[in-house]
Parts: C-alpha cells; structure tokens; sequence
C-alpha cells in the first residue's frame, strides 16, 4: 500500500501527519492561508474587486480591511478584465496615496489559464517558480 501511495500525484497524510503540518501562516491574518489563493462565486458577487484589493494589500504591505498581510510577490491571473484593470488599480493607488512604483511586486497573466489542460498547469506552475523564486 505505501508503494501505491508514493505514486500518487498528491501525499496522503494521516492525522498524525496533519497535526504534524502545525498551524497556518497567515498571507491575511485569519483571512488566508500562505500559499496560492482562488476565489470563487457567483457572477456579480464582486470576486475581482476583492481579489485585486486583497492583491494589491499583500503587495504593498497595506493591511486589508484591518488584517494585517505578510507583504510579498503577487502574481494575479485576470481570467477577465484584463484591459481594463489598470484603471481599477490606478483607483486603488489614488485612494491609498501610493504609485505604481510602490507595488513592484505585483504581476499580471493578462488571460485565464485553464488548470484542467495539464500543459496550460504545467507552463504556469513554471511561470511562477521562476517569479516567486
């Protein structure tokens, strides 16, 4: 049995091992584990605007919404609204007295990937070891 599971493409853990992982660290403090992040609902249910909000805060520094982030790289993948995001950004910038300049560290895929194509999967998966190294 150990052999079938050391083939398989995700590790199985038990709850020995679970425990054993310890607790999250926060990219938003008790909003959202480190690590890659997808949001999803509803259409008009104002995922991009959060999105990008929570993105540009990790990217700056800002806490969101009185969570404080863990600053880093950010690369957002605009599945839509792509042409039109940088206005949106230019807003969020103004409103918080930043520039451009200030979030270096945030980086658009202009076009969505679909992750069930395993080479689209894999380019991406590549794509960002290389940013977030």
């Amino acid at each position: 049995l150990n052999q079938e599971i050391a083939r398989l493409t995700f590790p199985l853990l038990g709850l020995e091992q679970l425990a054993d992982l310890g607790p999250p660290e926060w990219m938003v403090d008790s909003v959202v584990p480190e690590g890659n992040v997808v949001i999803f609902g509803p259409p008009g249910s104002c995922k991009s605007f959060i999105a990008l909000d929570m993105a540009l805060c990790v990217a700056s520094g800002i806490d969101w919404h009185g969570h404080p982030v863990k600053q880093g790289k950010v690369v957002y993948v605009a599945s839509e609204g792509a042409r039109g995001m940088h206005q949106r950004v230019d807003v969020w910038l103004q409103q918080h007295d930043l520039t451009k300049w200030d979030v270096p560290d945030l980086l658009f895929i202009p076009f969505g990937v679909n992750l069930l194509d395993e080479s689209a999967a894999t380019k991406l998966a590549d794509t960002l070891d290389v940013l977030l190294d």
